[in-house]
Protein backbone atom coordinates (compact mmCIF):
# COMPACT_ATOMS: atom_id res chain seq x y z
CA UNK A 1 0.00 0.00 0.00
CA UNK A 2 2.85 2.20 0.89
CA UNK A 3 4.62 2.07 -2.54
CA UNK A 4 1.33 2.69 -4.17
CA UNK A 5 1.14 5.52 -2.68
CA UNK A 6 4.40 6.46 -3.35
CA UNK A 7 4.22 5.22 -6.59
CA UNK A 8 1.09 7.87 -6.86
CA UNK A 9 2.65 10.82 -5.33
CA UNK A 10 5.44 10.55 -7.88
CA UNK A 11 3.03 10.14 -10.79
CA UNK A 12 1.45 13.55 -10.07
CA UNK A 13 4.77 15.31 -9.46
CA UNK A 14 5.91 14.55 -12.82
CA UNK A 15 2.24 16.39 -14.04
CA UNK A 16 3.12 18.99 -12.06
CA UNK A 17 6.71 19.49 -13.43
CA UNK A 18 5.45 19.44 -16.82
CA UNK A 19 2.70 22.27 -16.01
CA UNK A 20 5.48 24.26 -14.57
CA UNK A 21 7.60 23.65 -17.74
CA UNK A 22 4.77 25.35 -19.80
CA UNK A 23 4.58 28.28 -17.31
CA UNK A 24 8.22 29.15 -17.82
CA UNK A 25 8.27 29.74 -21.46
CA UNK A 26 8.30 33.09 -22.45
CA UNK A 27 5.26 32.49 -24.89
CA UNK A 28 3.40 32.97 -21.55
CA UNK A 29 4.82 35.82 -19.61
CA UNK A 30 2.81 38.81 -20.20
CA UNK A 31 5.20 40.69 -18.26
CA UNK A 32 8.09 40.22 -21.05
CA UNK A 33 8.96 42.04 -24.34
CA UNK A 34 10.01 39.54 -26.96
CA UNK A 35 12.43 40.99 -29.37
CA UNK A 36 13.65 38.99 -32.71
CA UNK A 37 16.38 40.27 -34.85
CA UNK A 38 17.44 38.85 -38.42
CA UNK A 39 20.76 39.57 -39.48
CA UNK A 40 21.86 38.63 -43.58
CA UNK A 41 25.38 36.44 -43.52
CA UNK A 42 27.48 39.80 -43.85
CA UNK A 43 26.19 40.84 -40.59
CA UNK A 44 24.04 43.36 -42.33
CA UNK A 45 20.36 44.11 -40.20
CA UNK A 46 17.97 42.85 -41.98
CA UNK A 47 14.40 43.46 -39.77
CA UNK A 48 13.66 43.14 -36.19
CA UNK A 49 10.14 41.99 -34.47
CA UNK A 50 9.02 42.90 -31.65
CA UNK A 51 6.61 40.48 -29.80
CA UNK A 52 4.48 40.31 -26.75
CA UNK A 53 1.90 37.43 -25.15
CA UNK A 54 -1.39 38.88 -24.64
CA UNK A 55 -4.55 37.18 -22.67
CA UNK A 56 -2.51 34.12 -20.88
CA UNK A 57 -4.90 31.15 -19.77
CA UNK A 58 -4.88 28.46 -17.83
CA UNK A 59 -7.09 25.61 -18.59
CA UNK A 60 -6.45 21.92 -16.34
CA UNK A 61 -3.00 21.03 -17.80
CA UNK A 62 -2.88 23.16 -20.48
CA UNK A 63 -1.92 26.92 -20.67
CA UNK A 64 -2.67 28.98 -24.08
CA UNK A 65 -1.59 32.36 -25.03
CA UNK A 66 -1.89 34.98 -28.06
CA UNK A 67 1.09 36.08 -29.16
CA UNK A 68 0.99 39.63 -30.71
CA UNK A 69 3.95 40.93 -32.85
CA UNK A 70 4.95 43.48 -35.45
CA UNK A 71 7.99 43.48 -37.54
CA UNK A 72 10.10 46.17 -38.63
CA UNK A 73 12.33 46.73 -41.67
CA UNK A 74 15.79 48.28 -41.45
CA UNK A 75 14.90 51.62 -42.28
CA UNK A 76 12.22 51.17 -39.07
CA UNK A 77 8.75 50.93 -41.46
CA UNK A 78 6.39 48.47 -39.21
CA UNK A 79 4.50 45.67 -41.07
CA UNK A 80 1.59 44.61 -40.57
CA UNK A 81 0.71 43.04 -36.93
CA UNK A 82 0.90 39.57 -36.67
CA UNK A 83 -1.16 36.83 -34.37
CA UNK A 84 -0.51 33.86 -33.43
CA UNK A 85 -1.85 31.21 -30.85
CA UNK A 86 0.65 28.88 -28.28
CA UNK A 87 -0.44 25.77 -26.34
CA UNK A 88 1.29 23.87 -24.26
CA UNK A 89 0.45 20.85 -22.30
CA UNK A 90 1.71 17.84 -20.70
CA UNK A 91 2.36 16.38 -24.26
CA UNK A 92 4.46 19.78 -25.41
CA UNK A 93 4.02 22.96 -27.09
CA UNK A 94 2.02 24.47 -29.97
CA UNK A 95 2.74 27.23 -32.06
CA UNK A 96 0.34 28.20 -34.45
CA UNK A 97 0.78 29.62 -37.92
CA UNK A 98 -1.74 32.78 -38.16
CA UNK A 99 -2.90 32.92 -41.61
CA UNK A 100 -4.39 35.87 -43.06
CA UNK A 101 -8.14 35.71 -44.70
CA UNK A 102 -7.97 34.52 -48.70
CA UNK A 103 -9.89 37.06 -51.05
CA UNK A 104 -12.88 34.87 -50.59
CA UNK A 105 -13.27 35.91 -47.07
CA UNK A 106 -12.62 32.12 -46.30
CA UNK A 107 -10.16 32.05 -43.38
CA UNK A 108 -7.60 29.53 -43.52
CA UNK A 109 -7.77 26.65 -40.72
CA UNK A 110 -4.50 27.03 -38.02
CA UNK A 111 -1.32 24.86 -38.27
CA UNK A 112 0.35 24.39 -35.77
CA UNK A 113 4.23 23.39 -35.00
CA UNK A 114 4.67 20.60 -31.96
CA UNK A 115 7.38 20.32 -29.93
CA UNK A 116 7.14 17.16 -27.87
CA UNK A 117 7.55 17.40 -24.21
CA UNK A 118 10.66 14.95 -24.77
CA UNK A 119 12.99 14.84 -27.80
CA UNK A 120 16.04 12.55 -28.82
CA UNK A 121 18.54 12.84 -31.56
CA UNK A 122 17.28 11.40 -34.85
CA UNK A 123 13.60 11.67 -33.92
CA UNK A 124 11.19 12.71 -36.19
CA UNK A 125 8.55 15.53 -35.86
CA UNK A 126 5.39 16.25 -37.03
CA UNK A 127 5.45 18.71 -39.80
CA UNK A 128 2.07 19.14 -41.68
CA UNK A 129 1.88 22.54 -41.97
CA UNK A 130 1.14 23.62 -45.78
CA UNK A 131 -1.02 26.66 -46.93
CA UNK A 132 -1.60 28.99 -49.57
CA UNK A 133 -1.91 33.13 -49.66
CA UNK A 134 -4.11 34.54 -52.36
CA UNK A 135 -3.32 38.67 -53.00
CA UNK A 136 -2.56 41.30 -55.41
CA UNK A 137 0.82 42.58 -56.21
CA UNK A 138 0.05 46.14 -58.16
CA UNK A 139 -2.98 44.83 -59.33
CA UNK A 140 -1.86 41.30 -60.50
CA UNK A 141 -3.09 38.34 -58.61
CA UNK A 142 -0.01 36.77 -56.49
CA UNK A 143 -0.61 33.11 -54.87
CA UNK A 144 2.10 31.84 -52.88
CA UNK A 145 2.24 28.33 -50.51
CA UNK A 146 4.42 27.52 -47.88
CA UNK A 147 4.97 23.49 -47.21
CA UNK A 148 7.36 22.63 -44.09
CA UNK A 149 8.64 18.93 -44.33
CA UNK A 150 11.33 16.58 -43.24
CA UNK A 151 11.10 18.00 -39.54
CA UNK A 152 13.51 16.27 -37.69
CA UNK A 153 15.93 16.62 -34.14
CA UNK A 154 19.54 16.37 -34.85
CA UNK A 155 20.09 16.63 -31.25
CA UNK A 156 21.16 18.53 -27.97
CA UNK A 157 24.02 21.38 -28.26
CA UNK A 158 24.79 24.24 -25.80
CA UNK A 159 24.87 27.71 -28.01
CA UNK A 160 25.23 31.13 -26.74
CA UNK A 161 22.14 33.71 -26.55
CA UNK A 162 21.63 37.30 -25.39
CA UNK A 163 19.99 35.87 -22.54
CA UNK A 164 23.44 33.15 -21.49
CA UNK A 165 23.93 30.06 -22.31
CA UNK A 166 21.10 27.59 -23.01
CA UNK A 167 20.47 23.70 -23.53
CA UNK A 168 18.83 23.74 -26.62
CA UNK A 169 17.75 20.60 -29.15
CA UNK A 170 18.79 21.76 -32.38
CA UNK A 171 15.83 20.91 -35.43
CA UNK A 172 16.27 20.76 -38.84
CA UNK A 173 13.74 21.24 -41.86
CA UNK A 174 13.34 21.53 -45.29
CA UNK A 175 10.33 25.14 -46.08
CA UNK A 176 9.34 25.12 -49.63
CA UNK A 177 7.91 28.38 -50.67
CA UNK A 178 6.10 29.17 -54.22
CA UNK A 179 5.18 32.57 -55.34
CA UNK A 180 3.08 32.08 -59.03
CA UNK A 181 2.28 35.50 -60.43
CA UNK A 182 -0.05 36.01 -63.84
CA UNK A 183 0.50 32.32 -64.37
CA UNK A 184 4.69 31.90 -63.31
CA UNK A 185 5.85 29.94 -60.95
CA UNK A 186 8.88 30.58 -58.89
CA UNK A 187 10.15 27.97 -56.50
CA UNK A 188 12.37 28.69 -53.44
CA UNK A 189 14.08 26.09 -50.69
CA UNK A 190 15.34 26.64 -47.76
CA UNK A 191 16.99 24.37 -45.26
CA UNK A 192 15.87 25.71 -41.55
CA UNK A 193 17.85 25.21 -38.94
CA UNK A 194 16.23 25.96 -35.11
CA UNK A 195 17.83 25.75 -31.57
CA UNK A 196 14.76 25.15 -29.16
CA UNK A 197 15.48 25.64 -25.28
CA UNK A 198 12.89 22.87 -23.52
CA UNK A 199 11.16 25.25 -21.18
CA UNK A 200 11.74 27.89 -22.46
CA UNK A 201 11.33 28.81 -26.21
CA UNK A 202 13.12 28.79 -29.71
CA UNK A 203 16.27 31.07 -29.56
CA UNK A 204 17.97 30.93 -32.80
CA UNK A 205 17.22 30.25 -36.03
CA UNK A 206 19.27 29.93 -39.17
CA UNK A 207 18.06 29.97 -43.02
CA UNK A 208 19.99 28.31 -45.56
CA UNK A 209 19.76 28.73 -49.30
CA UNK A 210 21.20 25.98 -51.81
CA UNK A 211 24.05 24.66 -48.75
CA UNK A 212 25.11 28.66 -47.93
CA UNK A 213 23.46 30.41 -44.91
CA UNK A 214 21.52 32.92 -45.60
CA UNK A 215 20.16 34.60 -42.40
CA UNK A 216 20.09 34.17 -38.73
CA UNK A 217 17.70 35.24 -36.20
CA UNK A 218 18.28 35.47 -32.64
CA UNK A 219 15.99 35.88 -29.89
CA UNK A 220 16.22 38.41 -26.88
CA UNK A 221 14.03 37.97 -23.77
CA UNK A 222 13.30 41.27 -21.80
CA UNK A 223 11.29 41.37 -18.49
CA UNK A 224 9.74 44.39 -18.42
CA UNK A 225 9.51 46.55 -15.07
CA UNK A 226 6.15 46.54 -13.19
Amino acid sequence: MKTKKITALLLLIGVFAKAQDCKNYYYFSENTSIETRTVLTDGTFKEREVAKPTEVAVKGNEISSVYSSTKYDKNGKAGEPQIAKIKCDGSGLRISFQMPMMDDGVQPQEQFLFYPAAMKAGQQLESKVEFAINGKVKGKKMNVTFKIKDRKVVGPEKINTPMGMKDCMKIRFDLDVRFKIIGIGIPMKLEIHEWFAPGFGVVKTEAYKDGKLSETTTVTVTKNKK
